[in-house]
């Protein structure tokens, strides 16, 4: 070990290392950046369970928002039972 190196619980840290640039890019399978304010993407639940869709889709919609210039965009769901779909509106 040198001076930018320490051992704490068995665990090597070190300083001075470069974070490498990120190499992957994930893209949502959900169409967020494309929604202008007033449209309406229909996600479909098919054999799953309704609330683990509607967490998956909230759990996308808040990485969405997350990433600058889209802190401001909003978003509203409801059930369609009837048709057995999840509906996404772009509110802002």
């Amino acid at each position: 070990m040198n001076k930018k190196e320490r051992e704490v619980n068995g665990f090597i840290i070190r300083k001075g290392i470069p974070v490498p640039k990120q190499t992957r890019v994930r893209k949502s399978k959900y169409p967020w950046a494309s929604m202008e304010i007033d449209e309406c993407v229909d996600i479909p639940i098919k054999d799953r369970k309704p609330q683990s869709v509607r967490a998956a889709v909230v759990a996308s919609i808040n990485l969405y928002r997350k990433k600058p210039g889209n802190e401001k965009t909003k978003f509203t769901l409801r059930y369609n039972n009837e048709d057995n779909l999840i509906q996404v509106w772009r509110t802002e």
